[in-house]
């Protein structure tokens, strides 16, 4: 099932819109006069079309990431000695650690480890 809601709306029943979310309902975010679509709220919506993301300053360096140059296995990311941490990951150290690797705990955990904390 979908619904439409006029942003107005959504931001004003949002507390509504998550326990309809929760219950499987879609919602379909519009705006203005034209109803102009803002976006597609639910649970497991898959994306019509793939994310294709700008690299910033790499984008003009000719620098290529794909998806298996980031993942590394539990030996290398222990040599790596430093680690630049979103806040989420803190976040979850402090209070839903069940949401970090064994490995990652270690890590963290770790004194040797210098930990440095994106803050943007």
């Amino acid at each position: 099932m979908t619904l439409t809601m006029h942003i107005g709306e959504f931001k004003a029943r949002f507390s509504e819109v998550v326990e309809l979310i929760k219950n499987g309902v879609t919602i379909k975010v519009i705006k203005g006069k034209s109803s102009d679509l803002v976006g597609y709220f639910g649970k497991n919506l898959k994306s019509t079309t793939p994310l294709k993301r700008k690299l910033g300053f790499f984008n003009s360096q000719g620098v290529t990431v794909n998806k298996e140059d980031l993942h590394w296995s539990e030996e290398e990311l222990a040599e790596m000695g430093q680690y630049l941490l979103d806040t989420r990951v803190i976040l979850w150290l402090a209070y839903e650690d069940s949401k970090l690797s064994k490995a990652a705990r270690e890590i963290l955990l770790n004194q040797e480890s210098e930990i440095y904390l994106c803050v943007i």
